[in-house]
């Protein structure tokens, strides 16, 4: 039992003084408390140490490495899934409330592809009244327009010639004398002349020409928002040039402002929005829209914002128009600017649909909220050659029944367009029509219904 004790002893002893001189630490000489002991642990280091070796190596090998220091700066890596020093995400997706409960009710968002933070495109928001606006001034009073000019009264149509006099008809002949002599007969009256014929009715004069029908007054507002010269009161085409007022059909729309695939599509103007003096037709869920001076603004980061027009379209053919521009840089991706419609409460719940066009990647496209979690996207397509920031863009929807199609344009010549039907277009498209507005900086010029 002693000597297996001093094994035990001399073991320890040997693998602590390796230990130490292995990791270059300096160790003091251990000195046995006697002779006796001294002996004891020189003949087990002989019997150990051919033992030991081979363990003691290996072992030591892992005690000495070296660990890497935990505050050394590790480089940042997008997109290798793990989240690195200076990033807010890697890859990975979370749910929209644990980014914000404040904003978000539902859904998931992606992280972008800079690590920088999530796409909440697709978090679906709480709706809130949001600060109102501050009051627009009020618009200047237009002036009176002009009475229109009388017509000119038509000419008088020329009298009808007289007929010609009918010809005088022939005289009898006289009749022959009788024999002398005998007391001849008398001789037979001549036989009365024909009447001559009743003369040719004159023609009737040809009918004057109708006046030219003078222009109908109206009372303009005193702005011309498409600078074709006509006063947008009396513009039969208020956000489009068409100084010519051209308008085939005759009815309260011009040529220019048909829907380009059935012009019998659309008869009249409904709702022309130049942003004067019409607040209180709006209804905005939130953020800040500046109202008047004809425009309205909205600056909106990161989040979506709606603004709802009083006017509910019934279910049925019509067209909804507006008109932006962007008057300071881009905020970065998911970007987006348009116009809702069909805006339907359902429930306690909003649902809608919305055109919009994204100007960091020039994609205009459809997208749908029925309720839940996520606006869910639809359809898309890429707009060519759009115009610069400064310059006027325009997104429209129309709807005939069965499809609905989504166009935008610009002042530069800039065109797209995105068609949907089947499913994807519900029964009933009556309801509201407005803005939208994502993660942008927008100033809208017009907004126009026509039904």
């Amino acid at each position: 039992m002693k000597l297996f004790e001093r094994y035990l002893v001399v073991f320890s002893v040997l693998f602590t003084g390796i230990t130490f001189i292995s990791c270059n630490v300096d160790v003091k000489k251990i000195v046995p408390k006697n002779d006796e002991t001294a002996a004891a642990d020189d003949d087990l280091s002989d019997d150990l140490s051919d033992d030991l070796s081979d363990d003691l190596s290996d072992d030591l090998s892992d005690e000495c490495s070296t660990e890497p220091d935990e505050d050394s700066d590790t480089p940042q890596i997008c997109g290798n899934n793990m989240v690195d020093k200076g990033e807010v995400c890697d890859g990975n997706v979370v749910n929209c409330v644990d980014i914000d409960s404040s904003k978000f009710i539902g859904g998931k968002a992606k992280c972008l592809d800079d690590c920088s933070g999530f796409n909440t495109i697709t978090c679906s928001e709480k709706e809130d009244n949001g600060d109102s606006g501050n009051s627009g001034d009020s618009g200047n009073s237009g002036n009176t327009g002009n009475t229109g000019d009388t017509g000119d009264t038509g000419d008088t149509g020329n009298t009808g010639n007289s007929g010609d006099s009918g010809d005088s008809g022939n005289t009898g002949d006289t009749g022959n004398s009788g024999d002398t002599g005998n007391t001849g007969n008398t001789g037979d009256t001549g036989n009365t002349g024909n009447t001559g014929d009743t003369g040719n009715t004159g023609n009737s004069g040809d009918t004057g020409n109708t006046g030219d029908t003078g222009n109908s007054g109206c009372i303009g507002n005193g702005l011309d928002e498409d600078g074709d010269g006509i006063d947008d009161n009396c513009d039969n085409c208020p956000a489009s040039f068409n100084s010519g007022q051209k308008n085939t059909q005759n009815d309260g729309i011009g040529d220019v402002c048909e829907a380009p695939f059935n012009y019998d599509l659309l008869s009249q103007i409904t709702v022309f929005e130049p942003f004067i003096d019409q607040q209180p037709s709006w209804s905005p869920t939130g953020g800040t829209w500046n109202y008047g001076s004809s425009e309205m603004s909205i600056s909106t980061s990161p989040y979506g914002q709606n603004n709802y027009y009083s006017y509910q379209i019934p279910n049925g053919p019509f067209s909804v128009e507006v008109t932006f521009r962007y008057d300071e840089g881009d905020l970065g991706g998911n970007s987006y600017a348009g116009l809702l419609f069909s805006v339907q409460q359902v429930s306690n719940d909003t649902h809608w649909y919305t055109c919009l066009f994204r100007r960091d990647n020039n994609e205009l496209a459809i997208w749908r909220y029925a309720g839940g979690s996520s606006i869910g996207f639809v359809k898309g397509a890429t707009a060519t050659a759009p115009a610069t920031d400064d310059q006027i863009h325009k997104v429209r929807v129309f709807y005939n029944g069965s499809e609905i199609r989504c166009s935008f344009m610009d002042e530069a010549g800039g065109t797209g367009e995105v068609v949907i039907s089947g499913g994807d277009v519900q029964q009933d498209m009556s309801g509201r029509a407005g803005l939208r507005v994502y993660n942008e900086r927008t100033v809208y010029t017009s907004f126009v219904v026509y039904q």
